[in-house]
């Protein structure tokens, strides 16, 4: 069988911007896949960067692995991109969708390729573009998931064209929509969560303790899309991955997820502790009733692929937050726990054999995490230590502001006790001095505590 992973980018990409190394390398992980799946033809098919698939130097591809084909794609529309891959030969197309800021939506743009693909007589594994749109769009998601009895934060969704309608239209005294909107607002139980409708993970959210702030930040510059104003559930945050197809689905036990000062988990700063698998995490979390709703969710949206899931376990209850269909920080963070790499998940979801990932998961806890840009020295002795189990930098060398150079993605591997993960952060401290920060090692702390 010909197997094509693809994956599109709507953004312009310079990768003479960009220095991005990762350990293991791409090249690794799918000789080791072209090993194993001997019995196939793998294409890889994509535009740049091609996460997950691709190692680049500037715009080239550094390394390619043995054994398997590589594409760059040109299409700039979704059916051009398809006619590409259906001039493959493929006789499955697994897609591999990645993120950009500033909206989280090449998924939407893989789905409508899939779309093409299978009016070509195709086989593919990807969500459908409906599916898509209905988690790109959080007041959409919202919707959906109270219509299908999830429990969800109380939310107002604000349409900024409406909101201000009176602009460039003299004949508008009273803006009543806007009047509708504050008077909304005052039904909502504050602190509250302003976030783009359409945005990436939680850039650009902020959190607001009065209708007032709401108001202030609603009128700024900086809020430049719809915008949806969520109750914050105070409780603690979590995530996991969904794979499978046609209601054969595998929900991955989550992650436990650090937050910042405001309650939020941050992209850049987050730190992710699991899988909890122990049997009193299990009891804690009521991990049993979690599975089933993600199960319901699963087959809710028709998943076809991998999913990740943002949720709150607040006084016995789980509320989802957010649904991204496409591969996340989770994928590789799963990878590494299960011991294989992120395009081995996609064999599985493509066979149906996606139950048979999660006995694979040991009681050894794991710890995403992310530290400031390292020189290449230092990155490599870090690689040395044997509890690490990946790393990706990423080096934006023409960002003029230093919170936008980059980062460093770490995952380490602790034991059985949540409490060896300090122990191994500590150790890396040691090592190379500067790396830990103190203020992260007690969030760390604080973290393992609760899962002891």
């Amino acid at each position: 069988m010909h197997i094509v992973f693809y994956s599109t980018n709507s953004n312009s990409f310079d990768g003479a911007d960009y220095k991005i190394r990762s350990v293991p390398s791409r090249q690794s992980e799918w000789e080791q896949l072209a090993r194993v799946h001997g019995e196939h033809r793998i294409t890889l098919a994509t535009q740049l960067p091609g996460s997950f698939l691709l190692d680049l130097s500037g715009n080239q591809i550094a390394q390619k692995a043995a054994g398997v084909d590589y594409v760059i794609l040109k299409g700039k529309t979704a059916a051009a991109v398809a006619k590409e891959i259906a001039a493959l030969k493929a006789d499955l197309a697994v897609s591999v969708s990645f993120w950009e800021r500033p909206f989280d939506y090449l998924a939407l743009n893989d789905a409508l390729i899939a779309q093409e693909l299978r009016k070509a007589g195709i086989r593919t594994i990807c969500h459908s573009a409906q599916s898509e749109m209905t988690c790109f769009d959080k007041s959409l998601t919202r919707d959906r998931l109270r219509a299908a009895g999830f429990a969800t934060a109380e939310s107002v969704f604000v349409k900024r064209e409406l909101y201000w309608c009176e602009r460039g239209n003299s004949a508008i005294e009273n803006n009543v929509y806007k009047e509708y909107i504050f008077a909304k607002l005052q039904e909502l139980h504050y602190p509250v969560i302003v976030k783009p409708a359409y945005g990436l993970s939680s850039y650009s959210m902020l959190k607001a303790v009065s209708p007032k702030q709401v108001i202030a930040c609603l009128n700024s510059g900086k809020t430049k899309t719809d915008s949806l104003v969520e109750e914050f559930i105070e409780g603690e945050q979590f995530g996991t991955e969904i794979y499978g197809t046609d209601g054969n689905y595998a929900v991955m036990p989550p992650f436990m997820f650090s937050v910042d000062k405001w309650g939020i988990t941050s992209p850049k700063q987050g730190i992710k502790i699991g899988p909890l698998v122990s049997d009193l995490c299990r009891k804690k979390y009521k991990l049993d009733a979690l599975e089933e709703q993600l199960q319901h969710l699963a087959r809710e949206l028709e998943l076809q692929g991998i999913a990740q899931v943002d949720l709150v376990f607040a006084q016995g209850t789980w509320y989802i937050i957010e649904v991204n269909p496409r591969l996340s920080g989770m994928t590789q963070t799963y990878a590494a726990a299960l011991g294989i790499p992120p395009g081995e998940i996609l064999f599985h979801v493509a066979d149906g054999t996606v139950q048979e990932l999660l006995p694979r998961l040991t009681a050894d806890c794991l710890c995403n995490f992310k530290i400031p840009l390292l020189d290449d020295a230092t990155l490599d002795g870090i690689l040395t230590l044997p509890f690490i189990l990946y790393s990706q930098q990423l080096h934006n060398i023409a960002a003029k502001q230093l919170r936008e150079r980059g980062y460093s993605e770490v995952i380490i591997r602790g034991d059985k006790d949540p409490a060896s993960i300090v122990t191994r952060l500590q150790q890396l401290e040691e090592r190379f001095p500067g790396t830990v920060d103190p203020v992260f090692l007690q969030n760390v702390r604080d973290i393992t505590q609760k899962l002891r």
